[in-house]
């Protein structure tokens, strides 16, 4: 367990930056978690399908993966975290093509969508990958409609099979990533406190200064326009004695 958690924060030394570091937790997070199921699903899916590609496929994806957790241990982060997408969507559209419905394609893009938004901070590299995911489920449906290449022949128990394996593990995933969102959403509401808290600080010692400097000038004004500092008989005597907004209140 102690060496998983290592793994999981591998690279974030070097970050100071809590976004960053989280980042990069998130992309091991779903390169090893992912690399360990593909390694047990193979075995499980070739004695399923009996056809040697669902074996070593799922064996493959879990070789590169483990390839984006070394990139992020060498600090290149950006393309660890390009490799880690990338290897999830050519595994939909190689699952989604050789094990048709029973691969749950639909699960799949759902937390691959929610996985493009943990992954990518610009929204044009977000609106890039979740298009790039549309366009593979769209390829998807039209060969799951026209037949275009055929999925591997297996019974129809041993898909339903398959399909609650694969549903299992999809939503598995799918509570990683809410898991995710959660920690986001603390967070965010965290800075938000403290930056609420910052703002009253400075409303109130702002006022309080205002108060002070508002209340030195008012008693300059009083005792200026005082009427018994006013020559008799001045223009400025009979403006301060006809006008009651010149005089104090506790003056008149």
């Amino acid at each position: 367990m102690y060496r998983l958690l290592s793994l999981i924060k591998t690279g974030t030394d070097v970050l100071q930056e809590n976004r960053k570091r989280t980042t990069v937790v998130i992309v091991n997070v779903m390169a090893i978690i992912p690399a360990i199921l593909a390694f047990i699903m193979g075995p499980v899916l070739y004695a399923i399908t009996g056809s040697w590609l669902t074996w070593i496929s799922p064996w493959i994806e879990a070789g590169v993966l483990t390839i984006a957790v070394m990139l992020n241990k060498r600090h290149q982060f950006n393309r660890a975290a390009l490799l880690t997408f990338l290897v999830h969507s050519f595994g939909l559209f190689f699952f989604g093509l050789f094990l048709g419905r029973a691969a749950c394609i639909e699960g799949i893009v759902i937390f691959m969508i929610g996985f493009s938004f943990l992954l990518f901070e610009r929204r044009k590299e977000q609106v890039l990958s979740i298009s790039f995911l549309l366009v593979i489920a769209l390829l998807l449906e039209i060969n799951s409609f026209y037949t275009i290449v055929d999925h591997l022949p297996y019974p129809e128990n041993a898909g339903n099979l398959m399909y609650g394996i694969i549903f299992f593990l999809v939503t598995f995933l799918n509570i990683m990533v809410l898991r995710f969102y959660s920690q986001d959403f603390s967070d965010w509401i965290r800075r938000l406190e403290v930056k609420s808290m910052s703002k009253s600080n400075f409303i109130a010692k702002t006022s309080h200064d205002l108060r002070g400097s508002i209340n030195v000038i008012e008693s300059i004004l009083e005792d200026w326009f005082d009427p018994a500092h006013a020559e008799p008989g001045s223009r400025l005597w009979w403006i301060m004695i006809r006008c009651p907004i010149c005089i104090s209140p506790h003056r008149m």
